[in-house]
């Protein structure tokens, strides 16, 4: 923590963690370089957790400690929390701090955590950079469907199958994907969007009060898109059978959903209840974090990001958003209103890919950047709005 010179300022939270995911094992030998080494080749710095998250933290010590050797002094109070266990939940990690700065007093102003980013070659603005500050971020919510049956040999099948009732189950929550909408961090998103796109897709982006069925029914169809306007399902997980020749009497199956901001996850339970109809197959639900409210992108906060990304790239276009994966940023919400998703690093649109992929890797002149757009936004958050 860096405590600030005018104590009537809210002070504001940097949040981000350095923790990764694994390789899937029988992938190593698809990695160009080790992954695990931290290589520094063809220009480019590889490794599992390059892009997520470990050139945040990097990016964000490495300005702070300039920063203090030339004797910067914020005037608001500058907390720094590098988590451990997010790709698992926070739970031991961001849980934790935030309970602690909760039971200090701490009101954060806002919060910048890992989300966006800066995308070069994005489709919908080829030849500009595009800058996403994430507004909010969808759900995470696992369902247990457990299906049971008759057993027996497999010389005599059996009709009420758990194998069979569980994948009609599973085909169905397929087949049937949630009714598109659109949300506003998204709908801010395109607005913005759409003052630096010409034509007529422009201006369907700028007047959504006409053109909102054409683009719900556009970004539902395409692949890159349909998952900012509807909560998504993904079959991921599935166990049954302890051998070729036995009818097992058991199925389990996980389905991972990721809702859009303000849809309850009750209502998702209920919805796929609605849509399986099928009594004999149990649902249940783990634990799950509650996403924080969308922050506000009229607030002080966002203007702070902004500014100090286009201090540093005063080409790049930068726009609110929704993040559509999950962070340590709910853990977050009992200690601040706004929470600003954004990773201070550029990438071109292909390598975004590669983010818990194989052959992760961050360019060299990428992190460059990302020094200074810390710097950027170390500044001008703990300065006071001017």
């Amino acid at each position: 923590m860096r405590q600030g010179n005018n104590s009537g300022l809210s002070p504001v939270l940097f949040d981000s963690h350095y923790d990764v995911v694994p390789i899937e094992p029988g992938t190593e030998d698809d990695w160009q370089y080790a992954p695990f080494a931290g290589s520094v080749a063809d220009g480019y710095l590889w490794g599992r957790g390059a892009l997520d998250d470990k050139a945040s933290v990097i990016s964000t010590l490495e300005a702070v400690e300039p920063l203090l050797a030339e004797g910067y002094a914020p005037e608001r109070t500058m907390v720094f929390s590098f988590g451990h266990d997010e790709e698992i939940g926070g739970r031991d990690g961001a849980a934790n701090i935030a309970a602690y700065l909760k039971d200090q007093g701490f009101n954060f102003e806002y919060v910048v955590g890992e989300g966006g980013l800066v995308v070069n070659g994005h489709p919908m603005l080829p030849d500009s950079s595009l800058a996403m500050i994430a507004l909010a971020e969808k759900n995470y919510v696992i369902l247990t469907f457990k299906a049971t049956g008759n057993g027996g040999h497999s010389s005599m099948p059996v009709n009420n199958n758990a194998i069979v009732n569980l994948s009609k189950a599973l085909t169905t929550l397929h087949e049937n994907p949630f009714k598109a909408e659109l949300v506003k961090p998204v709908a801010d998103m395109l607005k913005v969007m759409g003052e630096h796109i010409g034509g007529i897709q422009g201006f369907m982006m700028r007047n959504q009060w006409l053109s909102q069925a054409i683009l719900l029914s556009v970004m539902s169809g395409d692949k890159t898109s349909q998952s900012m306007v509807r909560t998504t399902t993904a079959v991921t997980m599935i166990n049954a059978g302890i051998k070729e020749n036995v009818i097992s009497q058991k199925a389990e199956a996980k389905v991972n959903f990721r809702l859009l901001p303000g849809t309850p996850v009750e209502q998702l339970i209920n919805d796929v209840e609605t849509m399986i109809d099928d009594s004999s197959i149990d649902i249940s639900a783990e634990d799950w974090k509650t996403s924080p409210p969308i922050a506000d992108m009229n607030a002080p906060g966002y203007r702070q990001v902004k500014s100090a990304i286009n201090a540093v790239l005063p080409e790049t276009v930068v726009v609110p958003g929704m993040l559509t994966a999950t962070t340590d940023s709910p853990h977050y919400a009992p200690v601040s209103e706004n929470i600003y998703r954004f990773h201070p690093f550029s990438v071109d649109m292909e390598l975004t890919g590669s983010i818990h992929g194989t052959n992760e890797r961050i360019s060299i002149e990428s992190i460059n950047t990302a020094l200074e757009l810390s710097k950027s936004l170390i500044k001008a958050s703990g300065s006071p709005e001017s």
